[in-house]
């Protein structure tokens, strides 16, 4: 990832504490690979990409989000964003007292046609201080969040050295087909005591981890054009139906169906 450029915060809209904005609308058009550094915000952050495939990256976990799905970002919680081709960057802060009763934690959220359109909206509206339509949609957005259920696109991430070497390699490679007893000598740890911290850190084994991981790379890449069989074979299976069974298995549809439902609607 040594070719991704690093982004400054500049004018650092989450840390506005001002009531009077309730919600804040920013829109960055992107057209180049970049990373926002390590960072935290007194508002919470809804993470949307118009256009384009996003990774939000906290210390615990990482989560994608294709397009037409952003990630809830509550205040206060460290994280990067990187994106690693052109994207439309439209994002909301919300003030703690508008965003007290959303999700506690970081998660991909589905981006419903309203929603969306709101969020367009007021990201290319003008700041205005006056009572205005803008004023009344700011206000209608949290409640919209409010009904939203987490899609599962979100991958645990360990602490462990042994096992960070294992899932930083999988993730520049997801379709590495290692088992877990080809890493033992590299990172000096048996195959039983990897797969222990496996379960204990990341709550899951090591196969459904990489499989996980799988499923988060498919969102991306199915989102940037490439086709169902070209995506399975990238990612280390042995048929597109091995790839389809596993896809439908997670996320209860077929790959072109959850396109169709999720990002293209």
């Amino acid at each position: 990832m040594s070719n991704i450029r690093h982004i400054s915060q500049g004018e650092n809209h989450g840390d506005n504490e001002d009531l009077f904005r309730p919600v804040i609308a920013i829109a960055h058009d992107r057209p180049e690979t970049f990373e926002v550094p390590a960072h935290q915000h007194f508002r919470a952050q809804l993470v949307y990409a118009s256009e384009g495939v996003m990774r939000v990256r906290t210390e615990h976990a990482t989560w994608i989000v294709p397009p037409q799905q952003a990630v809830w970002v509550p205040a206060g919680i460290t994280h990067s964003v990187i994106n690693e081709s052109s994207v439309a960057f439209r994002t909301l802060y919300l003030h703690p007292k508008v965003s007290v009763d959303l999700h506690a934690e970081c998660c991909v959220l589905n981006v419903p046609a309203l929603l969306r359109e709101l969020i367009l909206y007021v990201t290319n509206a003008p700041a205005k201080e006056s009572s205005s339509i803008e004023t009344r949609l700011m206000k209608l957005i949290p409640e919209l969040l409010a009904t939203l259920e987490p899609e599962p696109l979100q991958l645990p991430l360990p602490s462990d050295r042994r096992l960070k070497v294992i899932t930083d390699a999988l993730m520049s490679n997801p379709g590495d087909e290692r088992s877990l007893s080809d890493w033992t000598k590299s990172v000096g740890a048996s195959e039983r005591t990897l797969e222990r911290h496996f379960r204990k850190e990341l709550g899951m084994s090591f196969r459904k981890w990489r499989q996980h991981l799988r499923l988060l790379s498919a969102v991306t890449l199915l989102s940037d054009g490439m086709s169902v069989t070209a995506v399975a074979y990238e990612l280390g299976y042995a048929s597109p139906s091995a790839f389809i069974a596993m896809f439908r298995g997670k996320i209860g549809h077929p790959p072109k169906r959850y396109l169709q439902s999720h990002m293209l609607e």
